[in-house]
């Protein structure tokens, strides 16, 4: 059964003041009341370091209206525990060797999983079954290992936030205008009388690695997280918003960026997460300009990926990278914002890309609060 001190609800606000802040008030060693939209109220314990940190994560779900899972302690109301849970449909699950269950949430390409030794993982599996056969919206809560401990129904309120996106839809297939087009354009492409036109409007090395560090300078402090950073360090998920964000602004730059994709059981270690991974995903997508290569008239598509690298690198290095060689790369045009299992979905206004930076600046504070900033020690 669910966790019985545990709350997942909407934060209404602070019973405080409202001429101080909330930090103030727990460095002068004073509780702090949170008042959440079920009615609960739990306190914040300023003995406890992470409670300043507490309070900026809750100040910013309430912003959102976004729902926050609490562990509160039934004696004293007081926080222990605070996690931002996943507001999603259930796209896939999959039962593991170990008996393990391995979960695909839409728009998240981390692969989630619920632990076969967890206490209460048959009712886990029951409601994430449910909602697969019958496309609900569920709140996923997650541990610091990233193992489902807490699956409730989600039910907006009248002020609460709208669910996630709608069920994707299969790309339509092109018209057969845009098709000839596309194989004529094709065609003059690959020509050999073409090619110089190509490597003179395509980006000089040096030109690639100012694009590179100017889209790695836009990283977020993971403390505060402000907008419009880009959460890099925090690679676990959100790609796709951190792909199409760059798009945005390589557009602005005046450039044309194309996105690669590549799908399968990929595995990444990185030094911006705890315990250095390593992350599991069933997709990955970064953008690509095309770069002049070390052959006169050479060109290529180099992939833009501060997640992973430094510099700009090929899509071989790319792929290699996430330890799949029967990963499958695709590309596409730039504007698709996600695309996956042949689902696409386009976001000309930027409005669930800004929501998933959102979310992902908020997931990269939480785990600083415990775990401290990233680079982490890795071997």
């Amino acid at each position: 059964m669910p966790n019985p001190n545990a709350v997942v609800a909407s934060v209404v606000g602070f019973d405080a003041p409202p001429d101080r802040p909330v930090s103030a008030l727990l460095r002068e060693r004073r509780q702090v009341a949170v008042e959440l939209g079920d009615g609960t109220r739990a306190r914040l314990d300023p003995g406890d370091p992470k409670s300043e940190g507490f309070a900026q994560l809750l100040d910013r779900l309430r912003t959102r209206r976004y729902p926050v899972y609490l562990e509160i302690d039934p004696t004293t109301s007081l926080i222990t525990q605070l996690r931002i849970p996943r507001v999603a449909r259930v796209a896939n699950l999959q039962t593991d060797a170990d008996g393990s269950l391995g979960v695909h949430l839409r728009f998240s390409h981390l692969r989630h999983r619920v632990p076969r030794d967890a206490a209460d993982f048959a009712e886990l599996e029951r409601e994430l079954r449910d909602a697969l056969s019958t496309g609900r919206v569920v709140i996923v809560t997650e541990d610091f290992e990233r193992n489902i401990i807490d699956v409730r129904e989600f039910r907006p309120g009248p002020d609460g936030p709208l669910p996630p996106w709608p069920e994707p839809r299969p790309e339509p297939r092109p018209s057969w205008l845009r098709r000839l087009i596309k194989q004529v354009w094709t065609a003059i492409a690959s020509s050999n009388w073409f090619l110089p036109v190509l490597w003179l409007n395509s980006l000089t090395p040096a030109q690639a690695q100012q694009i590179f560090d100017a889209m790695n300078a836009t990283s977020c402090d993971p403390y505060t997280a402000p907008p419009p950073c880009i959460p890099f360090t925090y690679p676990e998920d959100g790609c796709w918003a951190r792909a199409h964000e760059m798009y945005r602004l390589m557009l602005e730059m005046g450039y044309l960026p194309r996105k690669i994709w590549n799908a399968g059981a990929l595995v990444v270690t990185s030094p911006n997460t705890p315990a250095c991974g390593p992350l599991i995903w069933v997709f990955h997508v970064a953008p690509t300009l095309r770069v002049r290569g070390p052959q006169l008239l050479q060109t290529v598509h180099m992939v833009f990926d501060p997640s992973l690298f430094n510099t700009p690198v090929t899509k071989t290095v790319w792929q290699a990278k996430q330890s799949d060689e029967t990963s499958i790369l695709e590309e596409t045009d730039g504007w698709v914002c996600w695309h996956h299992e042949d689902e696409s979905l386009p976001d000309p206004n930027y409005e669930e890309t800004n929501f998933q930076l959102w979310l992902h600046r908020s997931l990269l504070m939480e785990r600083t609060l415990i775990y401290g900033p990233p680079p982490f020690a890795c071997p």
